[in-house]
C-alpha cells in the first residue's frame, strides 16, 4: 500500500507525508467495530505496548511524481517507507505516478489522478463548534469528483482502549450529516478534533500481488486556509441558560450558517437572542 497526504500549514506552506508498506497478508489492527452511525464507523482499538510482528517486505526504492514534482522513498530496517517535506507534490487533476525498482516485492508502475483540495463551506470549521449530545451536524462543501471521498477522522478516550471514528462521504454530494448518535460516545466537555482530507484511491492487480495507492489532499475554508475541525460536545441540559450554566442553544433561525447571529461579543449580526446561535458563536 502506498499513501500520499498533502495539506497546508497555518503559514500557508505545503506539508507532504508519504508512506508505503508491502505485506504478504494484511496486519491485524486490534480494532473491532462498535457501531455504524450514518456515514461513520466507530471502532474500539486495543492499546498495545509489546513488539508487533513485522511481515513487511522490501520493494526497492519507491518513486512518486506528479505535475513536475517528485519524491523518493527508501525503506528503513523494518521495510517501512516514510518521508515528509515542505514542498508541494500533488497537483489536482494531474496524474500521480508511482513506481519502484523492485525487491522481494517485484518492480511496478501505477498511476492515478491526484485529487484537488476541497473547500468546506459549513459549519465554520476552524472555530469551536459546540454540539449538544442529541444534535446532528450538517456539512456543506464545494462538490468534488464522484470518484473521490471526503474523510473525517477523530479518536477519543474510552474504557478499555481508544475509540476511533471515521466518516466517509462522496465528494460529489456536496453535503453530509454527522449523526447525533455519534456524540453519545464522547464524554461531556471533551473537545474532538477532526482530521479531514479529500481522498482518491485505486487498486492495481500486479500478477500475484495487489497494490493499493491512495492520495489525499487538504480541506480548506472559504479563505483558502487549511482547517482542523473542532467539536465541543455538551449535554443538552447543561447547554441551556438555566441553572447558572452558559447559554448555548441553536434555536436561532440562522444557527449553523457560518456567521454568529446572537448579538454577543464577536457576532456578525444581532438577529437572534444571546446564546441561541451556539454552533456559530460558542457558549455564552
Amino acid at each position: 500500500m502506498i499513501q500520499v497526504w498533502e495539506d497546508e500549514t497555518q503559514l500557508g506552506q505545503s506539508h507532504v507525508v508519504a508512506s508505503a508498506a508491502f505485506e504478504p497478508v494484511p496486519q491485524a489492527q486490534g480494532c473491532s467495530l462498535l457501531a455504524a452511525e450514518g456515514a461513520c464507523e466507530v471502532k474500539m482499538c486495543e492499546v498495545t505496548t509489546g513488539p508487533i510482528p513485522n511481515p513487511r517486505v522490501n520493494a526497492g526504492t519507491v518513486h512518486l511524481s506528479c505535475g513536475g514534482h517528485r519524491m523518493d522513498l527508501a525503506p528503513n530496517e523494518e521495510n517501512l517507507y516514510t518521508a515528509s517535506r515542505s514542498e508541494r507534490l500533488l497537483v489536482g487533476g494531474q496524474p500521480l505516478t508511482v513506481w519502484s525498482t523492485g525487491g522481494a516485492f517485484p518492480a511496478f508502475s501505477a498511476e492515478l489522478e491526484a485529487p484537488g483540495p476541497i473547500t468546506m463551506e459549513a459549519p465554520p470549521f476552524g472555530a469551536m463548534n459546540t454540539v449538544e449530545r442529541g444534535q446532528s451536524v450538517t456539512l456543506r462543501w464545494e462538490p468534488g469528483a464522484s470518484d473521490s471521498v471526503i474523510k473525517l477522522f477523530f479518536s477519543f478516550p474510552a474504557d478499555g482502549g481508544l475509540g476511533q471514528a471515521l466518516c466517509t462521504f462522496n465528494a460529489a454530494a456536496g453535503t453530509g450529516v454527522l449523526a447525533a448518535e455519534l456524540w453519545r460516545r464522547i464524554r461531556t466537555d471533551d473537545e474532538v478534533r477532526f482530521f479531514s482530507t479529500v481522498e482518491r484511491r485505486r487498486t492495481f492487480n500486479l500478477g500475484n500481488n495487489t497494490l493499493l495507492v491512495a492520495a489525499a489532499n487538504g480541506v480548506f475554508d472559504d479563505q483558502g486556509a487549511a482547517i482542523m475541525p473542532r467539536i465541543h460536545v455538551v449535554d443538552g441540559s447543561s447547554s441551556s441558560s438555566g441553572g447558572g450554566g452558559r447559554a448555548c442553544t441553536n434555536t436561532c433561525q440562522w444557527a449553523g450558517d457560518g456567521e454568529c447571529d446572537d448579538g454577543g461579543p464577536g457576532s456578525t449580526f444581532a438577529a437572534c437572542s444571546l446564546g441561541t446561535d451556539c454552533q456559530d458563536c460558542g457558549p455564552r
